[in-house]
C-alpha cells in the first residue's frame, strides 16, 4: 500500500495492455475497527494510497476521464455516534485537490456505516454504492447511514457582536498560543492582551531573545529587524497589562511540548485556553500533487496535525476550558497546490469533532480564508488579485475571532469572505459549473484584447496557433499574443484547470499544472507541450528498441505472434 513504485507499475501495466479503467474504487479504508487505528497506519491506507495512485496516473500520462470512488467508514460525523478516525480526513482533503489539478479525475468521498449483519443489508448497501457511479449528481461528499443518503451542505450563520467574556474568555485568563510568534499568533495575542489583560504563553519553534535582552537586541539590530518588530509588539502587550511567557518548543515533539506546558503551569498556575496556530505557510510550502514528496507532506503534518494530537494527549487530565484549532478554508474548498495543506487541515476539523465527545474541554475548529498582512501592497491583476480579493485583513480576522469567542458549544466555524455555496459550486462541482459557464465555447462572442503592459505578438508556429485558439474560446478574447499573461487576460484559477484539461485532451500530453503558473503564456505552455511530446516519443522509441532486442532471440513464429498482438492493441 505504501510503496509508490507499485502503483506506477500497476498503471503502466494497465496502460500498456490497454486495460485502463473508467472507474476506480478505492476501498482500503472500509474496515471493521474494534479500536482506534494508529494515525500513521491510517495515513498509509488513506492519504498516501490516494496520493501514490494519482501520482502514478500523472507519471504515466493518463488523460482519460476516470471516476474515483473513495469509500470509507468512520470518516464523517452524521449521527454523532460514529467512531471518527481523524487520519481518514486526510484523504477527504486531498480528494478535493485531485479533481482541481486533474480535471479528468472525478473524485467522490463516500462514507458508509457498516451493517451489523453480512447478509441482505450488505448486499443492499453494495447496490447503492454502485449507483454512485451512474445516474447520480456530482456531489463530492456523500454518507450512507442505513438506508439514508446524506450529502454535505453549508448554511450561513451570523455571529452577532457580543462580549467575549460572556463566552470563553475571562479577565486575566491564561492562554497558550502555539505558533505564538507568527503573524496570526501575535495578532491574536495582542487582542487578548488588550481586551482581557491576558496572561499569555507564546510557544514557537525558533529561538527568541529572553525578555531582559529585548532592548539590547533592538539596539544592536535596529528597529526594522524582524525580531525587533516582534519585540516591540510584545512590549506593547506588556504595557497594556498582559503578562508574557515566551517559550521555545517543537509542538510535534510531545516531550518538548509537555515540558512547555509544565513551565506555563508553574508560572501561572493553570491554563484556561489554547489556540493552536502553529503551521507551515508561504509559497514554498505548497506543491502540485505530482511534486509532493514525503518531506513535503510531513512538513505540513508535523506542526498542525501532530501538534494537535499532542495537545489532546497532554490536556487529557487537565482542566482546560477550550482549545481553538486554526484550520483553513482549504479543507472545505481544496486549492491548487494544496494537496498536503488541505489534508492536514481536514484532520483538525475531524479531531475537534472527536475530542468534543471524549472530554470536558470544548474544542473549536475555525476554517479561515487566507489572512493578508500585505494590505498596502495588494496585487491588482493576475492570479494574485483573485486571491487577494478573498483574503481576510488582520483587523477583520480579529473581529471574527472576538465573535467566535462569544458563542459557546460550536464545534466548527467556517469564516468565508465570499458566498460559500457559490464557491463550493465553482470549485467542487466543476463539471456542473463548466456546463453553466457562458463562455464563447458555448456560443458567446469574442471581445477585444485588453490593454496589457506587453505588445501583441502574433502566434507563429502551428502549435502556438492551436494553443492560442483554445485560449480564445475559454477567455472570449479575439486576439491573444504569445507573451500575453493568462491571468492578466482575465483568467482565474478555475479557468486554469479547465485550460489544462482541454490542452491535455487536445495534445494527449500530461501537461503539469505548475506550467501554467510558471509561465502563463502561449509561448511558455507551447514549449512545455513540445517537451512533453519529445519525452513521450523517446519513451516509445525505448519500447521499440526493447521489443527488437526481445525478438532477436525469438523464433519467426513467436515474433509474428508478438507483432500481431501489438497490432491488435493499436487498433482498439
Amino acid at each position: 500500500i505504501d510503496h509508490p513504485e507499485d502503483y506506477t507499475a500497476l498503471i503502466r501495466d494497465l496502460k500498456e495492455s490497454d486495460r485502463l479503467p473508467d472507474n476506480i474504487v478505492h476501498a482500503f479504508n472500509v474496515l471493521v475497527r474494534n479500536q482506534p487505528t494508529p494515525f500513521d497506519k491510517a495515513l498509509k491506507t488513506g492519504y498516501l494510497s490516494l496520493l501514490y495512485l494519482v501520482q502514478a496516473l500523472s507519471a504515466e500520462r493518463v488523460t482519460r476521464h476516470i471516476q474515483v470512488g473513495i469509500f470509507s467508514n468512520d470518516m464523517f460525523n452524521i449521527t454523532g455516534y460514529e467512531r471518527i478516525e481523524p487520519a481518514l480526513a486526510t484523504i477527504h482533503g486531498l480528494s478535493k485537490v485531485v479533481a482541481q489539478e486533474f480535471p479528468n479525475l472525478v473524485c467522490r468521498d463516500i462514507d458508509v456505516s457498516l451493517p451489523h449483519t453480512m447478509g441482505n443489508e450488505l448486499s443492499e448497501l453494495a447496490k447503492r454504492l454502485l449507483l454512485e457511479f451512474v445516474d447520480r449528481d456530482r456531489q463530492m461528499s456523500i454518507a450512507y447511514r442505513g438506508k439514508r443518503r446524506w450529502v454535505q451542505e453549508f448554511e450561513p450563520f451570523a455571529l452577532e457582536v457580543s462580549n467575549p467574556t460572556s463566552g470563553y474568555l475571562q479577565e486575566e485568563g491564561v492562554y497558550l498560543i502555539t505558533g505564538g510568534l507568527g503573524r496570526i499568533g501575535l495578532k491574536l495575542a495582542n487582542y487578548l492582551a488588550n481586551s482581557v489583560r491576558a496572561r499569555l504563553v507564546l510557544i514557537d519553534a525558533f529561538d527568541f531573545p529572553a525578555a531582559d535582552q529585548w532592548d539590547k537586541w533592538t539596539e544592536q539590530n535596529g528597529a526594522q529587524d524582524v525580531t525587533s518588530i516582534k519585540i516591540k509588539r510584545l512590549q506593547n502587550m506588556k504595557n497594556a497589562g498582559a503578562e508574557l511567557l515566551v517559550l521555545k518548543a517543537d509542538v510535534s515533539d510531545k516531550e518538548a511540548l509537555s515540558a512547555a506546558f509544565g513551565q506555563a503551569v508553574q508560572q501561572f498556575g493553570r491554563i484556561d485556553g489554547i489556540i493552536h496556530a502553529a503551521g507551515i505557510v508561504g509559497t514554498h510550502a505548497f506543491k502540485s500533487i505530482p511534486e509532493i514528496k514525503e518531506e513535503d507532506w510531513r512538513s505540513q503534518f508535523q506542526a498542525k496535525v501532530y501538534g494537535a494530537l499532542n495537545i489532546a494527549d497532554i490536556i487529557a487530565d487537565r482542566e482546560v476550558k477550550f482549545v481553538l484549532l486554526q484550520s483553513s478554508m482549504s479543507s472545505i474548498l481544496g486549492g491548487l497546490g494544496f494537496g498536503a495543506y488541505a489534508a492536514a487541515n481536514a484532520v483538525l476539523d475531524a479531531l475537534a469533532n472527536l475530542q468534543n465527545r471524549l472530554g470536558k474541554t470544548q474544542w473549536i475548529c475555525v476554517n479561515w480564508d487566507g489572512w493578508n498582512f500585505e494590505e498596502t501592497n495588494m496585487p491588482t491583476s493576475g492570479l494574485g488579485s483573485e486571491i487577494a480579493q478573498l483574503a481576510i485583513l488582520p483587523d477583520e480576522g480579529v473581529a471574527a475571532f472576538e465573535r467566535i469567542f462569544s458563542y459557546l458549544d460550536l464545534d466548527q466555524i467556517i469564516v468565508s469572505t465570499g458566498d460559500l455555496k457559490a464557491r463550493v459550486h465553482k470549485w467542487l462541482q466543476i463539471e456542473a459549473a463548466k456546463k453553466e459557464d457562458q463562455t464563447p465555447e458555448t456560443g458567446g462572442e469574442l471581445h477585444d484584447r485588453p490593454d496589457l503592459p506587453n505588445p501583441y505578438v502574433e502566434p507563429e508556429t502551428d502549435l502556438q496557433k492551436q494553443v492560442a485558439a483554445i485560449w480564445q474560446k475559454l477567455l472570449g478574447i479575439s486576439q491573444i499574443g504569445i507573451y500575453d499573461d493568462f491571468f492578466d487576460l482575465g483568467g482565474n484559477s478555475l479557468m486554469g484547470t479547465q485550460l489544462i484539461s482541454e490542452l491535455r485532451d487536445a495534445f494527449q500530453v500530461e501537461l503539469p499544472l505548475r506550467s501554467l503558473f510558471e509561465d502563463p503564456t502561449v509561448s511558455g505552455v507551447s514549449k512545455i507541450i513540445e517537451q512533453e511530446r519529445s519525452e513521450a516519443q523517446e519513451g516509445e522509441m525505448a519500447k521499440v528498441e526493447d521489443l527488437l532486442k526481445q525478438m532477436e532471440n525469438m523464433s519467426e513464429e513467436e515474433a509474428k505472434k508478438i507483432l500481431e498482438q501489438k497490432k491488435g492493441k493499436n487498433q482498439r
